[in-house]
């Protein structure tokens, strides 16, 4: 429950500290039991060719527990989506990237414009 209280505080205070306006912040929560990977790219909605990016430990989102992204709003231009994928973190850790985008091996996939994203409160919940 502590830790529960700590994420909210924390969050509220990153989202109320001033960002500069031409950034746009996302939440990915995650409420399920186990850890989770995620990536995500903009206006490529070709899973292959997202970069594996094993080394960004920032990916991975631990149980009942949330992380904040950042992003330049510009990537939004147009009618750009954001395109992003959420892998057990089992799973990441037991088959290589190219066989969990082969095989399709994510547990959810959103392609999400800035007025969708924004019609979720900027967060997307993984249960």
């Amino acid at each position: 429950m502590k830790r529960l209280i700590f994420l909210f505080i924390a969050v509220v205070t990153i989202i109320s500290c001033s960002i500069e306006e031409d950034y746009n912040t996302f939440i990915v929560t995650n409420n399920s039991s186990e850890e989770i990977y995620i990536a995500f790219d903009f206006d490529n909605s070709v899973i292959s060719s997202f970069e594996d990016s094993s080394l960004e430990s920032s990916r991975v989102i631990q149980s009942m527990s949330s992380s904040l992204f950042s992003v330049d709003e510009s990537v939004f231009s147009g009618n750009t989506d954001l395109t992003l994928i959420i892998i057990s973190k089992d799973v990441y850790d037991t088959n290589s990237w190219q066989d969990i985008v082969d095989n399709q091996l994510f547990d959810e996939r959103y392609d999400l414009t800035l007025s969708e994203l924004r019609e979720l409160n900027n967060e997307i919940v993984y249960n």
